[in-house]
């Protein structure tokens, strides 16, 4: 039996999160709620109070209905890792002041390891994203967001072979 209780459809719940299996409970004294036919009845009583519960769906699907209710209470708070998308998280780091911040990921992607680093303005919807990618030696930023040069006078990325990639305002 779980040690939490979970009051839907104006039932109380205990979930067993491995086998999945919901028992209904009375919220006035707390005695399990029986069902003859869970396939086919819509409605349980609370034997010790003669209460009615009704539900939208059978007891059956109500059971499965609040099973998946809580289990997709508890998976939004999970960390999603991408194994058929571009990127898998590797590290983050953010720091700001009261006027910028900036915000820096790596992550592992198909061409290798990716360096993106938002910057910009606190309470400002614009931001600059730029891209180093070691592997490929590629330093780059999404056309979609602001150019570097609206925060920046240059960037410059020197990559271990010697490469140097640089992005200016007079590259503009």
């Amino acid at each position: 039996m779980s040690d939490e209780l979970f009051r839907i459809d104006g039932v109380l719940w205990s979930i067993n999160k491995v086998s999945k299996v919901a028992i209904a409970y009375c919220p006035a004294d707390r005695v399990a709620l029986r069902c003859d036919f869970p396939s086919m009845t819509y409605s349980v009583k609370c034997d010790e109070c003669s209460r009615l519960y009704e539900f939208e769906r059978t007891f059956q699907d109500e059971r499965i209905f609040v099973v998946n209710k809580v289990i997709a209470r508890d998976l939004a708070g999970y960390e999603v890792i991408d194994f058929d998308g571009a990127a898998i998280p590797l590290a983050e780091g953010t720091a700001k002041d009261e006027k910028h911040f900036v915000v820096v990921k790596l992550m592992n992607t198909k061409v290798g390891k990716r360096l993106v680093v938002y910057v910009g303005e606190q309470g400002e919807n614009q931001k600059v994203q730029i891209f180093i990618e070691p592997d490929i030696k590629r330093l780059a930023f999404d056309q979609k967001d602001q150019h570097p040069s609206a925060v920046f006078l240059a960037l410059e990325a020197t990559f271990s072979d010697g490469t140097k990639h640089k992005i200016s305002k007079s590259d503009i």
